[in-house]
């Protein structure tokens, strides 16, 4: 009876830390003040991605279909930051195309790990267009 204790808190323990990524307290207010659609908080994350892309955690949070467009909602993680970027796949032939095909389902959480992003400055903030990724880790 203990040793089924034992080893049902072990499992637990090591669950709960492989699946769940604790995220450290945003400390970026225009991340806590804006909306992840707007333009101050698009070009702050773009700012921050463009200058420490290697420092940063990707996790897919969900898949969406807007206007004819494939998107990647992504959980952006750092130092101190915790924000949203929606990713525009223009590509097809790609490491997410399983995600595409099964629309994101099974996928929540997964770490997209050296994931590259093409940021592209626009009047309504920038843009964020998935250029390359190394591997899912789910």
């Amino acid at each position: 009876m203990l040793r089924t204790k034992i080893v049902f808190f072990f499992l637990l323990c090591l669950t709960l830390i492989s699946c769940s990524y604790i995220p450290a307290v945003n400390k970026e207010p225009v991340f806590t003040n804006f909306k992840p659609e707007s333009k101050e908080y698009r070009n702050k994350l773009a700012e921050i991605i463009r200058s420490n892309p290697d420092d940063l955690t990707y996790v897919f949070e969900k898949y969406q279909y807007i206007n004819g467009f494939d998107f990647l909602e992504i959980k952006v993680y750092g130092d101190d930051i915790a924000a949203t970027a929606l990713v525009l796949v223009e590509q097809k032939g790609t490491s997410v195309d399983g995600i595409i095909e099964k629309k994101g389902v099974s996928y929540n959480g997964a770490e997209l790990y050296g994931l590259e992003l093409d940021v592209i400055d626009t009047p309504k903030g920038a843009t964020f267009v998935y250029k390359d990724l190394d591997f899912i880790i789910d």
